[in-house]
């Protein structure tokens, strides 16, 4: 907003509070905006290392698949580190811009717990991380299949016997339909040596 400044005759311009949010992705924070009348508050220098990212969150999406979310922090950012750990062992070492404020991990491995740290950066150095654990739950896709492949193999061993079952009588019923073929055991006393 420009206004005349009667007493000197000069433009001057007015500054205003900055109302983005930090926490909207692929919104860039208020120190990378072009304008220049926009105010930062509470704001780190340049020349520090920036705060940390705040609000760190992971949604676990499927079995292999997570969702990280953050705000940015009130600081100057570059860009974001982002590690993800299983067992003290770096598995994932990303970086983002400073306009990002969610990644999509994936290639996770089901039944573990992994633990995801989130670092801003600026020309000052990084911030300490913000860490969070998350354990991916059990893959039910391999129980699901596991479970269909017994389930027709039971059905296969069930259909086989119902058929040799059905041959066997079929076979008893047509040979001796009135149970005629006894045993026959000759009589001694009609007997003739």
């Amino acid at each position: 907003m420009v206004h005349k400044n009667q007493e000197d005759g000069r433009n001057a311009t007015e500054s205003t509070n900055c109302t983005l949010d930090p926490c909207v992705h692929l919104q860039d924070t208020c120190f990378n905006t072009p304008d220049l009348t926009c105010i930062c508050p509470g704001v780190t220098s340049t020349s520090q290392p920036p705060d940390s990212p705040t609000s760190l969150a992971v949604t676990v999406v499927t079995h292999s698949l997570v969702l990280v979310t953050w705000c940015a922090p009130n600081s100057p950012v570059t860009q974001y580190l982002l590690g993800v750990r299983y067992e003290g062992f770096l598995q994932k070492n990303l970086s983002f811009s400073s306009a990002a404020r969610q990644v999509f991990i994936s290639d996770l491995e089901a039944d573990r717990t992994y633990h995801i740290c989130l670092q801003a950066v600026n020309g000052a150095g990084s911030s300490g991380p913000e860490c969070t654990s998350v354990w991916m739950g059990l893959n039910t896709q391999v129980f699901f299949y596991t479970l269909l492949v017994v389930c027709g193999v039971l059905m296969l061993i069930v259909a086989t016997l119902s058929f040799c079952l059905y041959k066997q009588c079929k076979k008893v019923t047509v040979e001796n339909p009135h149970l005629t073929r006894l045993i026959s055991i000759p009589n001694p006393a009609f007997f003739n040596p």
